[in-house]
């Protein structure tokens, strides 16, 4: 992920604890359902990667969501993607990413 966006995810989130993912997305969807992570987030959205995993997660009451603030679409390949295993964890990290990486895309940075 590109530093300058990592840095500003970092300082969104404030005090969590983050742990790099899994070697693939496929180990990390599962482990978001199971309960054994609470979000991931990612710089590179390929739809072979993630788009059955966020349908998973949807499917388990979470939410996948582009980090500009969209909604995830299998046809979209920028801007990041941050993934949450239900709404208070979506508010509580995805909506203050969201916010804060904004402006890096409006500048054409992002992704």
């Amino acid at each position: 992920m590109d530093p300058e966006l990592s840095a500003v995810i970092h300082a969104a989130v404030g005090p969590v604890v983050l742990v790099e993912p899994g070697c693939c997305a496929a180990v990390d969807y599962p482990a978001i359902v199971e309960g054994r992570l609470d979000f991931s987030v990612y710089g590179r959205v390929r739809p072979w990667d993630h788009a059955v995993g966020v349908l998973l997660v949807e499917e388990a009451g979470g939410n996948g969501q582009c980090l500009d603030g969209r909604r995830y679409r299998p046809a979209r390949d920028d801007g990041g993607l941050v993934v949450s295993a239900n709404a208070t964890t979506r508010r509580a990290i995805s909506d203050p990413i969201a916010e804060a990486v904004r402006p890096l895309f409006a500048e054409g940075a992002g992704g």
